[in-house]
């Protein structure tokens, strides 16, 4: 096989070599296949797992060129082989190395600038702040009056409206509030 292929065999060795060879009958024919179709040479034949020819994709790109030259009989030293093999090992190395760690990074610190940031003013905006504004009768309803318990109803709340502190400032019959709270005038501002 040296004599033969002698840089076919510096790329991948005599016995697979031959292997190779034998595939497609000559060395030109080897040499006429893309490294894709090399891939797949030993693949289909009926021969045990162990003995077919599975070349890795870096093996079949660089065998290719090889068999190219041995094909026109252009370097029967090998010295085109040995070169190819040691780029075939380079990159064998590099893919055998481990990934580096990549550590996660954290956020960056928020800046004062963007918790305050501006929003543009207007007569819309104002208006819409003014529409949606809490008025002191929603603030009233909120609030309840402490140490005295809310009358519940148990009919589901079907057009019960919970007042808060707004029932305090209805007045009574006599003109008077409920429960000696404010008035009227001077609960709301």
């Amino acid at each position: 096989m040296v004599i033969v292929a002698s840089n076919l065999s510096a790329v991948v060795g005599t016995a697979f070599a031959a292997k190779l060879m034998i595939t497609p009958g000559s060395p030109t024919e080897l040499a006429n296949m893309t490294s894709c179709d090399v891939q797949l040479l030993g693949v289909f034949q009926a021969s045990p797992p162990s003995l077919q020819a599975r070349p890795c994709s870096h093996l079949a790109s660089k065998s290719t060129p090889a068999a190219r030259e041995d094909s026109i009989k252009g370097d029967p030293s090998g010295n085109i082989g040995i070169c190819l093999r040691v780029e075939v090992l380079k990159k064998i190395v590099k893919l055998l190395k481990p990934h580096p760690v990549r550590l996660p990074t954290p956020l960056p610190i928020p800046s004062d600038a963007s918790q305050s940031k501006k929003t543009r003013g207007g007569q819309r905006l104002r208006k819409n702040r003014e529409r949606y504004a809490m008025t002191d009768m929603r603030n009233l309803a909120n609030k309840i009056h402490f140490g005295v318990p809310e009358e519940s109803s148990l009919d589901g709340g079907l057009g019960a409206a919970d007042y808060g502190m707004l029932l305090f400032l209805i007045p009574r019959e006599d003109g008077n509030p409920i429960d000696g709270g404010a008035s009227i005038e001077t609960g709301l501002s």
